[in-house]
């Protein structure tokens, strides 16, 4: 898998930046968190989301955020989920 922890001797923090499809991100944060790999189906992110995943040296494994999207404007935010329909007149996301 593509996250690893760092040796117990590291001193400074690591970061890895990995910008790819939301399906690769649902499913790698399932791994990574050792949950089913089929969870990710349960998973809707949004374009453009940022994920966060902090891996100790311990390997304690800690989500630190999935899907923020605090970066675009709230007009701006979609996703492949996002299923709009009319109801008197309101564009609502059921």
């Amino acid at each position: 898998a593509l996250f690893h922890r760092a040796a117990p001797d590291q001193t400074e923090d690591s970061y890895d930046v990995v910008v790819c499809h939301a399906n690769v991100i649902r499913y790698l944060v399932c791994k990574a968190l050792q949950v089913p790999t089929e969870a990710w189906l349960r998973i809707s992110l949004a374009h453009c989301s940022t994920t966060v995943v902090a891996i100790h040296p311990s390997g304690h494994v800690v989500l630190r955020t999935l899907g923020n999207t605090h970066h675009i404007p709230p007009h701006l935010v979609t996703s492949s989920y996002e299923v709009k329909t009319k109801i008197n007149g309101e564009t609502r996301f059921p």
